[in-house]
């Protein structure tokens, strides 16, 4: 099903525009579209464009859109904490038109706030039941990607419910659905949410190579948010590792970058996971002060964070020996729908009533969590069993304390929990102390060094493991940068190719086609001469007239070779300069001379003003070719009647070479490429003339190789100067085009 809201409008500003002084009929659509603008940005007036849409429609029988569009306005009111009467009116009014429609991606949609409003009241089973339809729905309509997100969103309740296979099992179905997408935010979603669903099975290799994944794609895609859980994330991997200073490292980049992004929101449970990781470091006051301003900063938002700060700084005070301060942060009613948080709160409140001597009630909260361990978390039944041993050990009994702690060291012992087993066999050793029993206290003590050497072991490996795998992830990382940037320098060398080929492709295009035209006046004027000489007729004029032709013609293709081949040398930087002096007069002259019976032809005047006797330091064929193109171009662009002037002047070092016309004028816009090579300006040659583009390209590039520079003045419909300035120190030899030469340029 596709709506209005799927689609992308224009801007927000511009809706708001329009919907100015719009009719009834206009308006709908437009609140529509304004909706679908405003998701990511301005979320109170999304839900007042929603709620009048809503009304507009509220007259007619259920349709697609109106349901959509109430499903949006409900999941906004649960996104913005709504009232519950607000939430149940709208869901009411969601889920009636769901419910007349039968539509598959509706009732996904609605399934899923349905478990967003259960998981914000704690209620996690119900969450889970939504979820499951919804992600059911999400895969009979073929909607793979709110399948991945909603399979994600499961995977996080389960986690929470303490169901870590379950929880692994839905993050490899993300990880499946993620490789099918384009979508790198989605596939960095995946790892991370993989990762930690490892994590929770203590699989810290695999955990720490997904997480590291994950940042990664993150990263590079600037999504800022998702990295900073990731960054988390990775902290509680590498404190389970033993590598207190990485986990502090990842903590603190991911503070910073809440901070440095504007993430305020992200601070609290930052900050809590600092708390946990200073606890562990055994500075417990400075995890208090962390934990307090965390719950400051949380005031009263989520209220599962809340008890996790409230955990946190609980075991802080009890680390500090302040148990009353340890209770009073114990909240057991809220965590009755969270398995961990049940187990763990109650397991606090036994320790804090065991050291104020309230042993009878720490008694009760421990037989409750090993008398139903899936309701208080599976994991927490052997923890609470070795506090069961310490309160046997305070309350005199011994032997129950040695009992209850020799199973549990079994138990740990046959689960490989090190840590645990360590625990256990140091309460077997009290208690048999206790007992009187000094020889098997000693000889448990012995075994108790054994296990304690294993651990060490253990973590070192542990460690060991999780450095590889960070290695690992490092090195495809850089090998993966390493072809990015060889892939982009092979893309940035072929498109430099491809725009080499095409400018040579435009030369020779360009040459052939002005060559075309004086090759065919000579072949024209080659069969008249041969047919002049078969029929003897008086050749004389004829043939004079004919043989000027033919001279006129290949100087032409003569000219048009010689320009493309100078560019050639130019662009190739194989000039060499070599100093010789110049009379400009007499180079005036020259350039005058050859082009003034072009000027005539036009009816154009060819006037030279200047200084007699100045002299240049420059190479003569360049400089020729310079005011040759300058000269040419100004009697090709200039009108009958009107007059082109040269003048040659020196001020101190420096000589003037300008040539101004009262042609048409150059725009500012053709000013700005004019140089370029096979530029096209906006005037037209008055007479019809070729032009290659090539000129002024020529002309800037040789002027650059001597040092020198040109300026071009110009006020459209009076003419245009340039002016060409020459330091008279300086010079540059073109090597003659000789037979080595050309087969250079081949």
């Amino acid at each position: 099903m596709s709506s209005r809201l799927d689609q992308h409008p224009e801007s927000a500003a511009a809706i708001e525009e329009r919907l100015v002084g719009s009719s009834a009929a206009e308006r709908l659509p437009l609140l529509i579209d304004l909706a679908k603008a405003l998701e990511h940005e301005n979320l109170p007036r999304r839900m007042q464009a929603l709620q009048e849409a809503d009304d507009l429609m509220s007259a007619d029988p259920p349709v697609a859109q109106r349901a959509q569009v109430r499903i949006e306005r409900l999941q906004g009111l649960v996104m913005m904490r709504g009232s519950d009467d607000e939430v149940e009116s709208a869901l009411g009014r969601a889920a009636a038109d769901v419910e007349a429609l039968e539509e598959p991606h509706l009732e996904a949609q609605l399934h899923n706030i349905k478990a967003l409003i259960a998981h914000k009241r704690s209620e996690s089973d119900e969450a889970r039941t939504h979820l499951e339809l919804s992600a059911s729905l999400f895969r009979q309509t073929g909607d793979r990607e709110r399948e991945l997100r909603v399979r994600h969103n499961l995977a996080h309740v389960l986690h929470r419910l303490g169901l870590a296979d379950e929880t692994l099992t839905q993050c490899l179905q993300v990880a499946e659905l993620a490789q099918a997408t384009s979508d790198q935010g989605l596939k960095g979603l995946a790892h991370s949410a993989l990762g930690s669903a490892y994590l929770s099975l203590d699989r810290l290799p695999e955990a720490l190579t997904e997480m590291l994944r994950a940042v990664d794609i993150q990263d590079s895609e600037g999504l800022y948010r998702q990295a900073i859980q990731t960054r988390r994330n990775l902290a509680d991997a590498w404190q389970r590792a033993g590598d207190l200073e990485r986990a502090s490292e990842h903590l603190r980049l991911a503070l910073e970058d809440a901070r440095v992004h504007s993430e305020p929101q992200l601070m609290p449970d930052l900050w809590r996971s600092l708390s946990e990781l200073l606890r562990h470091a055994g500075e417990y006051e400075e995890a208090v002060i962390v934990a307090t301003r965390a719950a400051g900063a949380l005031g009263h938002g989520d209220p599962m964070l809340a008890r996790s700060l409230n955990i946190e700084l609980a075991r802080s005070y009890l680390a500090l020996a302040q148990p009353e301060l340890a209770l009073s942060q114990l909240d057991l009613t809220g965590a009755q729908n969270h398995p961990e948080q049940l187990g763990e709160t109650r397991m606090i409140l036994a320790e804090c009533l065991m050291a104020l001597g309230r042993y009878d009630e720490a008694q009760v909260h421990l037989d409750l969590v090993t008398s139903d361990p899936f309701r208080h978390g599976l994991h927490n039944a052997t923890r609470c069993t070795l506090i069961a041993a310490r309160l046997a050990l305070r309350k005199g009994d011994p032997e129950r304390a040695k009992e209850i702690a020799e199973s549990a060291a079994d138990t740990t012992a046959a689960g490989r929990q090190s840590d645990l087993q360590v625990q256990a066999l140091v309460l077997v050793s009290e208690a048999l102390a206790a007992s009187g029993e000094f020889q098997t206290a000693y000889e448990t003590r012995l075994q108790l060094r054994a296990v304690e050497k294993e651990v060490g072991t253990e973590r070192q490996r542990r460690h060991v493991a999780a450095m590889n795998a960070a290695y690992q992830v490092a090195q495809a990382q850089h090998e993966a940068n390493a072809e990015r940037q060889r892939s982009a320098e092979l893309a940035s060398a072929n498109a430099e190719l491809t725009r080499l080929a095409r400018a040579r492709n435009d030369a020779l295009g360009i040459v052939a086609h002005d060559l075309r035209n004086p090759l065919a006046g000579i072949l024209g004027s080659a069969e008249l001469l041969q047919m002049t000489l078969e029929a003897k007729a008086d050749r004389s004029e004829r043939l004079e007239r004919l043989a000027t032709m033919i001279i006129g013609s290949a100087q032409r293709m003569g000219e048009d070779i010689e320009a493309l081949l100078t560019t050639q040398v130019v662009a190739n930087k194989e000039l060499t300069p070599t100093p010789g002096g110049v009379l400009v007069e007499a180079l005036v002259e020259e350039v005058t001379g050859v082009l003034r019976h072009q000027a005539d032809a036009k009816g154009i005047g060819l006037k030279v003003v200047g200084q007699a006797g100045i002299r240049v330091v420059a190479e003569r064929r360049a400089l020729r070719e310079v005011l040759d193109n300058l000269v040419s171009n100004a009697i090709k662009f200039s009108q009958e009647g009107t007059q082109v002037t040269v003048r040659g002047s020196r001020v101190g070092d420096v000589v003037h070479l300008s040539v101004a016309d009262q042609g048409p004028g150059i725009s500012a816009e053709d000013q700005g490429r004019m140089y370029e090579r096979f530029a096209t300006l906006s005037a037209v040659p008055t007479g019809g003339e070729r032009s290659t583009g090539l000129g002024l390209h020529v002309v800037k590039h040789l002027l650059d190789a001597m040092g020198a520079s040109i300026l071009c003045t110009s006020a459209l419909g009076k003419g245009t100067t340039f002016t060409v300035s020459l330091p008279n120190h300086v010079g540059l030899s073109m090597t003659p085009l000789s037979a080595d030469f050309r087969r250079q340029q081949s």
